[in-house]
């Protein structure tokens, strides 16, 4: 399961209420049920009082930057902050480039996302500012993942779900992190990242953050990528969940029905 899309606000009643039948028949047909976060165990633990098994999501360490490669964008390490998002009503990017705005920065801020629709193209007439850039998709990981470690703030803005992967690869590339504040995301931050709920917090950190300044916290989230985001070990954490479907001596067991199963 991956995430709680029936509980996004963008979506309509009706939507909402066929994302519900879904996860009904989803969890229904399942022989196990999978999900990477303590919120999505929460939700269908609760809802469909079935075992749940949490395996999180996985991140490889970037550990080879070239600054050579944010100048093709006329961009300096550290003198941008950075969105990488869908460019959708429901991703709050308004509040996040209103809240730029408000301040007297220096730096840039680069949104990476196709923003060649209706929506794309009126936030970049609305939010006309030299300092905002719109630069496309780059065709390369390695340029992303450039893109997110010279970043001066790396703003991750999904509202609901999972582990989202634009988030864990942003810690991958040693990112500091300003999230929209919300469970999930404070689950897996906890005190190494920052959160916004509206412009005035966006501005207060532009104005206030130094990624020099934040060491400590740099260090803690790459630890947790390198131990529960592990790529190898959560695709060990796979195989034995596969396993035990078709070797009865591989089982998985629960202390009851309503356990969750943390596949170590």
């Amino acid at each position: 399961m991956d995430g709680v899309e029936s509980e996004r606000s963008a979506h309509s009643i009706m939507e909402k209420m066929a994302l519900k039948v879904a996860e009904k028949i989803a969890v229904g047909y399942s022989d196990i049920v999978v999900g990477d976060s303590e919120e999505t165990k929460r939700y269908f633990s609760n809802k469909f009082k079935t075992a749940f098994y949490l395996i999180p999501n996985a991140a490889g360490i970037f550990d080879k930057p070239n600054a050579s490669l944010v100048s093709n964008y006329d961009l300096k390490p550290l003198g941008y902050d950075l969105i990488i998002s869908d460019i959708a009503p429901r991703h709050h990017l308004e509040t996040i480039l209103q809240g730029f705005c408000d301040t007297h920065t220096n730096r840039d801020l680069v949104i990476v996302g196709n923003y060649f629709s209706e929506f794309g193209l009126l936030l970049k007439e609305r939010f006309c500012d030299d300092r905002i850039k719109f630069i496309g998709v780059p065709d390369n990981a390695d340029m992303m993942n450039n893109l997110r470690y010279f970043s001066n703030i790396y703003f991750h803005n999904d509202s609901l779900g999972g582990t989202h992967h634009h988030l864990l690869q942003a810690i991958a590339s040693n990112s500091l992190i300003c999230t929209l504040d919300n469970t999930c995301n404070r689950q897996l931050l906890g005190d190494d990242g920052y959160y916004f709920s509206d412009k005035s917090s966006v501005a207060e950190y532009v104005n206030s953050l130094d990624k020099t300044k934040e060491t400590k916290k740099l260090q803690n989230n790459r630890i947790k990528i390198q131990s529960a985001h592990n790529l190898t070990k959560v695709a060990d954490q796979y195989d034995r969940l596969f396993q035990s479907l078709s070797k009865p001596e591989v089982q998985l067991q629960t202390e009851d029905q309503h356990s969750t199963v943390v596949v170590a």
